[in-house]
């Protein structure tokens, strides 16, 4: 999809499961290519930038005048939804350093949903999901 048809997807009601809460957490995976784009939709989306959490690749990728090893998940907050707090009464904190494999083409790694499962309480969406995962809900035509 082109940025602009993402920008007006209706997450605040885009179907009645899958409306983003008023108070709630967003992240947001992009390329270097296409920061301006991931900010120009977050704030479409009426998300506030908090920090960037960038993803080290195992394997350099492609690019023109750099080849492309990291990638990006743009932390955003809606109204006001605090971390979560662990059992340990200390709060549920991530990294803004992810390093993990790269595996097949687009494959996020699993240690970013473990990060948000830390940091964010649920219930939780993923948008362009390639697969179901459980505890999770998915919107995605290629959702498996």
């Amino acid at each position: 999809m082109k940025t602009p048809d993402i920008c007006r997807l209706e997450v605040e009601g885009y179907h009645v499961k899958y409306q983003a809460q008023d108070n709630a957490h967003l992240y947001l995976w992009t390329t270097n290519n296409f920061l301006e784009d991931a900010l120009e939709v977050m704030t479409a989306w009426n998300f506030e930038y908090k920090t960037m959490i960038t993803w080290a690749k195992n394997r350099i990728g492609i690019g023109q005048y750099f080849r492309g090893q990291t990638e990006h998940v743009l932390f955003g907050v809606r109204g006001c939804l605090p971390y979560q707090v662990k059992p340990d009464g200390k709060r549920g904190q991530g990294s803004t350093l992810l390093v993990a494999d790269r595996t097949e083409h687009s494959t996020k790694p699993e240690e970013m949903r473990q990060m948000i499962q830390v940091v964010s309480p649920g219930p939780y969406l993923e948008l362009f999901a390639r697969n179901r995962i459980l505890g999770w809900d998915a919107w995605g035509n290629e959702a498996k």
